[in-house]
């Protein structure tokens, strides 16, 4: 009896496990609203019956949260902000347990949103499937003055998950980036001498990068050119000096 209910009780002995129907009663029962527990009472007298015949457990949070979340993503639903949130800590959460990480990892990268800000808008972007930015660096340099007038971007709303204690560093482990620069992987490579055979090689060490430079480069100064006076040209000045120095 489940609940001053009689039920079937579901107790799967494959080798890949389902979600039984019935669980033991939890203190913990957030989100389980559809879940039916055995009675108390009833578990008080025939205790050995439902923990040691049926092997029944309590209800694994981690199971229940999973099983809703991707209710939520994969039907489309719509996801407030609050849910948002929720959805988001308790998956950062569970990335510190190594026996979820790969599942939680794989749906972070697959349905979560980051709520951003896009040409004055708020807009939710998946960092997994496109670049979400910070609007300024480590360093204080504005990365969406350098962008501006440029290329379009979502810059992460920083404001938004301060308020909801989501910090700069959990934001990263999304994938938020405030790398503009390139050619930040090119550690060797050859030189061109115009002559035939075997060109000769070059090696970079520690953290010089001989052919480093920043995303949209030529777009940025041709723009400084045209517009030598804006305050926004100043700002991309700036962060051109800051990042190729």
């Amino acid at each position: 009896m489940a609940r001053n209910r009689m039920l079937s009780i579901i107790v799967d002995m494959r080798m890949h496990p389902i979600l039984p129907n019935v669980f033991l009663p939890s203190a913990n029962t957030d989100g389980m609203d559809d879940i039916t527990f055995v009675d108390e009472t009833m578990l008080q007298k025939c205790r050995h019956f439902f923990t040691e015949i049926l092997n029944l457990q309590k209800p694994n949070e981690y199971e229940f949260f999973i099983r809703d979340f991707k209710r939520r993503y994969e039907g489309r639903m719509a996801i407030t902000d609050d849910q948002h949130i929720t959805d988001l800590k308790r998956l950062l959460h569970y990335c510190g347990n190594s026996d979820y990480w790969d599942e939680v990892n794989n749906l972070l990268k697959k349905y979560l949103k980051v709520r951003c800000i896009k040409d004055g808008k708020k807009v939710y972007a998946n960092p997994s499937k496109g670049k979400v930015f910070f609007s300024v660096n480590s360093e204080g340099m504005s990365i969406e003055q350098y962008y501006a007038h440029i290329i379009s971007c979502p810059y992460v709303d920083v404001d938004f998950y301060k308020i909801e204690d989501v910090d700069v560093e959990m934001l990263k482990s999304l994938g938020i980036s405030e790398e503009i620069g390139t050619g930040l992987d090119k550690t060797n490579g050859e030189y061109y001498t115009g002559n035939p055979g075997r060109q000769p090689e070059w090696t970079t060490y520690q953290s010089f990068r001989w052919k480093l430079s920043l995303n949209k480069l030529d777009a940025v100064l041709e723009y400084i050119s045209s517009h030598p006076k804006a305050q926004d040209s100043m700002a991309k000045s700036s962060f051109i000096r800051s990042g190729i120095a």
